[in-house]
C-alpha cells in the first residue's frame, strides 16, 4: 500500500528542513538567511552525492516537466534544475504531493515524491 501526503512547499520546509546551500548563501529557493538549493555540478553536486551515497532519502530533485517545474525525491540527471538535501528523509512507500509557490502566491508547479 502506497500513502499519498499532499502539503505545501512551506510546509514541506517545515517538515523535511532543507539544508542551508554552505556554497553558495545567494543559491535559489532562499529560506531567508541562505540558499537552499544545490546546482549540478562541482562542490555542490559532489556534496548531493555524498547524501545519495549515505543518506538517499534525504536527496530530491527539482525538474522541468511538461506541466511545470517538480521536485521529485531521489537523485535524478533528466531534466533536472538543480538539488535539495533535507534534514528529514522521505518516508518508504509514500507520494509527496507538495505545491511550490513564490512569496507572490505564483504557482510554481507541484512537488511530487516517491520512494
Amino acid at each position: 500500500m502506497t500513502n499519498l501526503i499532499k502539503t505545501t512547499f512551506d510546509k514541506w520546509c517545515d517538515d523535511y528542513k532543507p539544508i542551508p546551500n554552505v556554497f553558495n548563501k545567494d543559491a535559489s529557493f532562499n529560506d531567508g538567511d541562505n540558499g537552499i538549493m544545490f546546482e549540478t555540478y562541482g562542490k555542490e553536486l559532489d556534496f548531493v552525492l555524498s547524501y545519495v551515497k549515505f543518506k538517499p532519502r534525504q536527496v530530491w530533485t527539482y525538474i522541468d516537466g511538461e506541466n511545470g517545474t517538480f521536485v521529485i525525491n531521489g537523485y535524478h540527471l533528466v531534466n533536472r534544475i538543480g538539488h535539495f538535501v533535507t534534514y528529514g528523509s522521505a518516508e518508504p512507500e509514500t507520494f509527496y504531493e507538495v505545491e511550490v509557490s513564490n512569496n507572490d502566491g505564483d504557482n510554481y508547479g507541484v512537488v511530487w515524491t516517491h520512494l
